[in-house]
């Protein structure tokens, strides 16, 4: 599986990964629930990353649907915005202070002399 990750910023970029998921799938084959449970991965969008059926993962399947799988995105995506907000605030912050010291940038990384 490959990833690609954007950067933005003044030196924008791309990050790619090449994932090997066989070891994600040995692991998740071998997990087991009670007597008839299993466990799955699935990606942001709730399709399967790894399952014990492989013809499932291959077929492209989508669980975003699955109660479980719904209240897990969701959080997730609750989670990151809660982040995300805390950024802004920090950076906000930062900001602030380099202004307070007579200092300005274009983020809390990069303060420039007026």
């Amino acid at each position: 599986m490959t990833i690609a990750l954007a950067h933005v910023g003044r030196e924008p970029a791309v990050t790619v990964a090449d994932v090997n998921l066989k070891l994600i799938w040995d692991v998740i084959s071998a997990i087991r629930v009670g007597d008839k449970g299993y466990a799955f991965v699935v990606d942001g969008k709730g399709r399967l990353i790894a399952h014990p059926d492989l013809s499932l993962v291959l077929r492209d399947t989508d669980f975003s649907q699955l109660p479980q799988v719904r209240q897990a995105l969701d959080a997730t995506a609750a989670r990151v915005k809660r982040t995300s907000r805390q950024h802004i605030l920090n950076l906000n912050k930062c900001q602030n202070y380099f202004e307070r010291a007579g200092m300005q940038g274009q983020n809390s990384g990069d303060p420039r002399r007026k």
